[in-house]
């Protein structure tokens, strides 16, 4: 069972955000959409996960927004559009319920003045806040017979609802009142949704007065609807049919729903509406996985580095805030930094996760599917990363990708949250601040931009914890390697194809580079040689990187391997030894490595 066309009480429902997604629990209801008039306000409630987890179903964002159409007001269903903007577009060209109702209130009692309705307006009592002022005028008018001289159609004394439709906003009855100055435009309501990046549907077109009914071709023709709600309440089983091969011949979506008020409409149910609403799941299948807020899992490459876990982190974390279901998936074990700073901080960083067959993935500080073979390409969805682009987008024809070189994934990660106006939480905002500053060993590496600087100073405001003080001590933390430990950490390598030849390159990140050699060098000579017999290696290694003054020591397991280096590095070697000027990252030694490679063959 779905159903996306619902109300709270944030519009005119009587129900509150919890009290409907219990109901649609209890009911079944697998798929569901708030689409209260004009607002977006429950959409704060389902940030919550308290609140959110009280309905286990999916939800996709969804609203009704009121607008004009030759005189006459009609209803805009929008779904799956960014809620950070629309919301914005909202503020400056849609008045709020509760203002709205206000502003009608004034109108319709001027215009009923002036044509000698007969009413008392202290006797109309509504909540503004709550509930439509229309319904509260026609109980009042129905009060006086001399009255019914002014109605057009007998289904307007008989229902609240034709009085609204057949009569307020019907151009042709005495009691019309036009509310244009009310409401954005028809143009301006599609477009706002569209910019969004969301899709507009147009709402219950036989719920309308018959001048709409009658107009449907030209207002479907005329304007740039993506769909029609085909499935409704009051819809008979013609009407529903008819607009199903309106869109079926004119290719746009169908959407159905019971317009779910709670008590205020009393024959519109949740999920079956009068009892005989059936909304196929089916129905909306060719659109709403291109938009619903599936269960997506967000992941890293193996044994993931403070960048990787930080990035899957917040990002799962930015994606459960924007109501879209998802979880992390740490691939192995994370290095040591992880570790220092989740205990540090009191963190936990959940293990490794199961990934269903056919899960949703999102990449995260990598593109290169070398690294994720384990998973599906055609179920890789985005890719958000900051290392040289590797064929992404013949690799992940599915999915979004945003590739742009800055010194840290998880600087892209805070851009993101920053702006969309969504503070991460302290787990979040302290693990991305780290994650720059380690990967950009403290904005020394040659990989740091601006933008780097920006992010770590903004996460930097958000929390009293984050602290440069802390930044030595994390270091000096992470580059403690007792003797017994030195090859695992070595063997966190990178093997890369050099000239059709095998190539590791390990890397160490040292508070102080030349004291850790002087006790160390001996045994990481032994355990090159060893790697470099074991696994049947041209060339092999160690990138040592001292993390304070900004410097290499590269060592090497043999005269070949020494010459490569010279010569890319403009360095000089001596005992299998040599020392940079500056830093330079594992990360960039591959890319000039393959670049010369593939273009400078020695």
């Amino acid at each position: 069972m779905i159903d996306i066309h619902t109300h709270t009480c944030y519009s005119d429902g009587s129900s509150t955000v919890q009290e409907l997604l219990s109901e649609a629990q209890k009911l079944g209801i697998t798929l569901l959409s708030i689409t209260d008039h004009n607002t977006l306000d429950a959409y704060r409630e389902l940030s919550d996960p308290n609140t959110r987890n009280l309905y286990k179903g999916s939800i996709i964002p969804g609203i009704e927004i009121t607008t004009t159409y030759n005189g006459e007001t009609i209803e805009v269903l929008g779904y799956g559009f960014d809620l950070n903007k629309l919301n914005k577009e909202l503020k400056n060209k849609v008045l709020t319920f509760e203002k709205k109702q206000l502003k009608e209130f004034d109108l319709i009692k001027s215009q009923y003045r002036k044509i000698g309705v007969k009413f008392d307006p202290t006797e109309i009592k509504f909540d503004p806040k709550k509930e439509s002022c229309r319904q509260a005028f026609v109980q009042e008018i129905k009060k006086y017979p001399e009255n019914y001289k002014y109605f057009l159609y007998k289904e307007s004394l008989e229902t609240n609802s034709g009085f609204t439709r057949y009569e307020v906003y019907n151009p042709k009855s005495h009691l019309y009142v036009d509310e244009s100055s009310l409401f954005p435009t028809l143009e301006e309501t599609i477009e706002m949704i569209h910019d969004a990046e969301g899709i507009a549907f147009l709402a219950h077109p036989f719920a309308y007065s018959p001048n709409i009914a009658n107009d449907l071709t030209n207002l479907i023709k005329n304007y740039n609807f993506d769909g029609i709600e085909c499935y409704y309440t009051t819809f008979t089983e013609e009407q529903t049919n008819y607009l199903l091969k309106l869109c079926e011949d004119r290719n746009m979506f169908s959407s159905g729903g019971s317009d779910f008020h709670g008590t205020r409409k009393t024959n519109h149910n949740l999920g079956t509406g009068n009892n005989n609403l059936n909304i196929p799941e089916e129905l909306v299948e060719p659109w709403i996985k291109n938009y619903i807020s599936t269960t997506k899992v967000t992941t890293s490459y193996y044994e993931p580095d403070i960048d990787g876990v930080a990035s899957m982190y917040a990002y799962s974390e930015y994606l459960n805030k924007r109501n879209k279901k998802c979880d992390y998936f740490v691939y192995g074990k994370p290095k040591k930094e992880v570790e220092i700073i989740s205990e540090m901080f009191n963190i936990p960083i959940k293990g490794t996760n199961a990934i269903r067959i056919n899960q949703d993935i999102i990449i995260l500080d990598a593109n290169d599917y070398k690294q994720f073979n384990f998973i599906k390409q055609k179920n890789i969805i985005e890719i958000i990363d900051h290392h040289k682009k590797v064929a992404a987008e013949q690799q992940f024809p599915n999915a979004k990708i945003k590739i742009e070189q800055v010194g840290a994934a998880a600087t892209l990660i805070a851009e993101i949250f920053k702006e969309h106006e969504i503070i991460p939480s302290r787990e979040s905002a302290i693990l991305l601040y780290y994650a720059i500053i380690s990967n950009t060993i403290n904005f020394n590496a040659s990989s740091t931009t601006e933008k780097d600087k920006k992010m770590a100073e903004w996460l930097e405001s958000l929390y009293d914890e984050i602290s440069k003080d802390k930044i030595i001590e994390i270091f000096k933390a992470k580059s403690q390697i007792e003797e017994q430990n030195l090859r695992s950490e070595m063997e966190a390598e990178m093997v890369i194809d050099y000239n059709n030849e095998k190539m590791t390159i390990a890397q160490l990140e040292i508070v102080n580079v030349e004291e850790f050699l002087s006790k160390n060098k001996y045994k990481i000579n032994q355990i090159l040689e060893t790697i470099k017999i074991e696994k049947n290696l041209n060339h092999i290694f160690i990138n040592c990187l001292d993390i304070i003054n900004g410097f290499n020591v590269i060592i090497t397991a043999g005269e070949n391997t020494n010459e490569i280096l010279s010569k890319l590095l403009n360095i000089t070697f001596e005992n299998n030894t040599a020392k940079t000027t500056h830093l330079i990252q594992r990360k960039e030694l591959v890319e000039l490595l393959l670049t010369h490679s593939e273009h400078d063959n020695i």
